[in-house]
């Protein structure tokens, strides 16, 4: 069976917070991969961390659910979590509320 691919990468700002990259399909194989890299950098202390979610061209509701429990992990814990400039298939799966909660 065919499987499309997703790509995370992390790169570290000029102000010391961590942006996290995402490309691709984020589905049920690929959610766990992102879910390590938001906690990996949660983890490392990072102040503020947004995901870039402009190149995901499929994303399923376990994608959601590692974005919503992130950004709730990342309040309860006093820190910045936001989703920088999601694809439409993102702010479909997400919901304009949540969306709008999660960009700002």
């Amino acid at each position: 069976m065919w499987h499309e691919a997703c790509e995370v990468t992390k790169e570290e700002t000029k102000n010391g917070d961590i942006k996290i990259i995402v490309k691709g399909h984020v589905d049920a194989i690929s959610a766990p991969m992102l879910e390590f890299e938001i906690q990996d950098a949660v983890n490392e202390g990072y102040k503020s961390i947004s995901v870039c979610m402009t190149q995901v061209d499929y994303f399923c509701t376990i994608g959601a659910r590692v974005l919503i429990n992130a950004y709730n992990q990342s309040r309860a814990a006093d820190r910045k979590f936001r989703i920088e400039r999601p694809s439409q298939i993102v702010r479909n799966v997400l919901g304009k509320k949540r969306t709008d909660e999660m960009t700002r």
